[in-house]
């Protein structure tokens, strides 16, 4: 719990006004945030909390489409339409989809979704994105052994099988040269080119997610809407994990399987309850409710990414006139005579 809990009660009525000045940290420069490095502590901040459910109910898809994949690799009806090479060729494509897709939740979750627990929350979700772009290679060149599996062995279309062979080796020449130039240079980018870019990204994400995170539950605490929007929030979230746990419970072939991501779906909404209620993960990073110790951080992140880029002067030059502006208006707000409840 955050140390919003004790300073709401006083000072609810300058709430928006602190937000202006928090709301305003989109690029600054001052001096080295020392507070903001080294390892944290706990549990994600809220919004690391919610991003890292949405990675579990992706994930919880991947895996789902890769056991359909499984299921339809030795499913009867299918052998009798595809023949037992296609059958099995498919079920092999749906199963790399499925681990692709898998990958995408688990860059959120590691990344992310670790937002206020880990120094590097960019860095985690770039080294992810490698696996889903080479996820994105895997599965079309699956989909070209489908295509040649259908119209081989004792597949009903196997005299087709000049024309399937025919595309199944065009789809495998466009996934070894073009989509895999293009896997290949967006993986250059990803390992290279923003490479440099991620420790002061993972600068800037920390601190302000923490803020945010602060803001969200000071916010709920003062409206009072936390208890009602968390409760229709588990209303929701418990009819969407009840259908799912039906879904599984059905038994159907193929349908039944669906039944996990959504179960996993209706959690992640009843998780969105921590934006307004707080959970208590916020690192170790001690919050300003006027947001000039996230102004530092923001600021010296922002001026190492202009250098980074080539373009430290004019970085500076914009974050010194932002960040004078923000302090001057955090002051100016913390300063007004507005009557205290």
């Amino acid at each position: 719990m955050s140390h919003f809990t004790n300073a709401i009660p006083k000072n609810s009525s300058k709430l928006v006004l602190a937000c202006i000045s928090v709301l305003a940290l989109s690029a600054c420069s001052v001096n080295d945030p020392g507070n903001f490095s080294g390892e944290f502590v706990g549990s994600p901040n809220s919004i690391g909390t919610i991003v890292g459910s949405a990675g579990g109910s992706a994930s919880s898809v991947g895996q789902s489409v890769s056991n359909i994949g499984s299921t339809i690799a030795g499913t009867d009806q299918l052998n009798a339409l595809l023949g037992t090479e296609g059958t099995n060729a498919l079920g092999g494509t749906v199963g790399t989809l499925g681990s692709t897709v898998g990958t995408v939740g688990g860059s959120l979750s590691s990344g992310l979704g670790m937002s206020g627990a880990t120094t590097n929350p960019v860095s985690g979700n770039v080294d992810g994105l490698t696996n889903t772009t080479n996820g994105v290679q895997s599965t079309v060149g699956s989909a070209a052994t489908l295509v040649d599996a259908v119209g081989s062995g004792d597949s009903p279309l196997a005299p087709l099988n000049p024309v399937t062979s025919a595309l199944s080796d065009g789809l495998n020449t466009v996934n070894d040269q073009a989509v895999g130039m293009v896997i290949t240079a967006v993986n250059g980018v990803l390992t290279e080119q923003l490479d440099p870019l991620t420790t002061p990204l993972d600068g800037l994400v920390t601190p302000l997610t923490n803020q945010l995170a602060d803001l969200g539950e000071g916010v709920g605490l003062a409206t009072g809407l936390n208890e009602p929007i968390g409760d229709a929030l588990t209303a929701i979230g418990g009819g969407v994990q009840q259908l799912g746990e039906a879904i599984t419970g059905s038994g159907a072939p193929i349908i039944s399987e669906l039944g996990a991501p959504v179960t996993m779906l209706g959690g992640t909404v009843e998780t969105v309850d921590v934006l307004l209620s707080g959970n208590g993960g916020v690192g170790t990073i001690i919050s300003d409710p006027a947001g000039i110790g996230l102004l530092e951080a923001t600021v010296f992140n922002v001026n190492q990414i202009g250098g980074v880029l080539g373009l430290e002067e004019e970085t500076n030059q914009l974050t010194a006139t932002l960040a004078g502006f923000v302090t001057r208006t955090a002051g100016a707000a913390t300063a007004l005579p507005i009557p205290l409840p």
